[in-house]
């Protein structure tokens, strides 16, 4: 999975979000819906891969900083969770 912003300034230095962060129920053959979060620092409109693999439902998504240069307190763009293939998952406006 992927977390992408539809702006540049959603990023660490930028003017809106920094990071976000997922609560996710977690996969295995063995064991299914064990929540786990997760957290990703945001690159702009550059797609940045979540370290998890064993996603399978996405139960909230959220920000959790801003960019050092946000005096509004919000992001900058559409910010998307998505698979690889580029489908969206979930997003916060």
């Amino acid at each position: 999975m992927q977390v992408v912003s539809e702006s540049a300034e959603d990023a660490p230095g930028g003017d809106g979000a920094g990071t976000v962060g997922l609560v996710y129920a977690r996969y295995t053959s063995t064991v299914m819906a064990t929540n786990r979060l997760t957290a990703a620092t945001l690159n702009g409109a550059t797609p940045v891969d979540l370290t998890p693999s064993d996603v399978r439902f996405a139960q909230e998504f959220y920000v959790t900083s801003l960019g050092s240069g946000n005096i509004t307190g919000v992001a900058a763009g559409h910010i998307r969770l998505q698979q690889k293939a580029d489908i969206q998952i979930s997003f916060i406006a």
